[in-house]
């Protein structure tokens, strides 16, 4: 069955109503196709794969010599430890409940966050390590996170987006800015784009590349409601596969 062909067929299955897939292939074969109440160019929020925009506009900054990501912070973790999620920081923090604060003294109480095990023990995937994250790459070159990532990641690839707006989760909508995790909205497309360049290594002034030579598959799927104002139906994904097979997601907590 074709891409076109299994989209449909899920849509009409009731898995989710709307849903766009981008996928390529390492000798250049582009496949997109989209399904229900979603097209190729629906603009959906990103979640967790903001990440990867954070940690790609991280690297950037590090191959120019404006961060040193194996350097200790003060707090004692490293910004290495920050994007592989070593930080010894806990995976969320308590601030989006807290409706007597402003929205700068709930980042504030965030980059203050205790930690709850030693930096490099542990792998906790984290938001407050990710906020946190972000936070240090502002005060490193004196700009908001948002422009980092046009800057450094969708600019020289020329792109308009992904963008930050309304973020999704708790934790974001709390803090009302661009955070490392949390608030890009974009196409699957758009994302498909940096995904190929991340695995070539065609980003210029990017990291170096995840897959060489050649590249590998890089499959992107956007799922779930066009209406903007239902952030909370969407599923958004990347996935990289080469010959090694399928790369798997980090677990939420083991040794690291």
């Amino acid at each position: 069955m074709t891409l076109a062909g299994e989209l449909e067929r899920a849509v009409r299955g009731g898995l989710f109503p709307g849903v766009v897939a981008v996928s390529s292939t390492a000798d250049g074969r582009v496949e997109q196709a989209a399904a229900g109440n979603l097209t190729p160019t629906s603009v959906v929020g990103l979640g967790p794969l903001t990440e990867v925009f954070t940690a790609t506009a991280a690297h950037a900054l590090a191959d120019v010599g404006a961060v040193d990501l194996d350097r200790p912070t003060e707090r004692g973790f490293t910004l290495r430890q920050l994007l592989d999620h070593t930080s010894g920081l806990p995976a969320t923090s308590s601030v989006a409940g807290r409706d007597d604060l402003r929205p700068a003294q709930k980042l504030q109480r965030v980059l203050d966050t205790p930690l709850v095990t030693s930096p490099g023990q542990v792998v906790r995937r984290s938001a407050v390590g990710l906020v946190v994250l972000g936070a240090l790459l502002e005060d490193a070159t004196g700009q908001g996170l948002d422009s980092l990532v046009a800057d450094l990641v969708t600019a020289p690839l020329h792109l308009d987006g992904p963008v930050f707006g309304a973020p999704g989760d708790g934790l974001a909508r709390a803090l009302a800015r661009p955070v490392g995790h949390d608030g890009l909205h974009g196409s699957a497309g758009q994302v498909h784009a940096v995904g190929r360049a991340l695995l070539e290594g065609t980003l210029p002034g990017g990291p170096t590349p995840l897959l060489h030579p050649g590249g590998g598959t890089c499959l992107v799927v956007v799922a779930g409601a066009a209406d903007p104002a239902v952030l909370e139906g969407f599923r958004a994904g990347l996935v990289r596969r080469s010959a090694a097979g399928a790369q798997p997601e980090t677990g939420t907590e083991s040794p690291a």
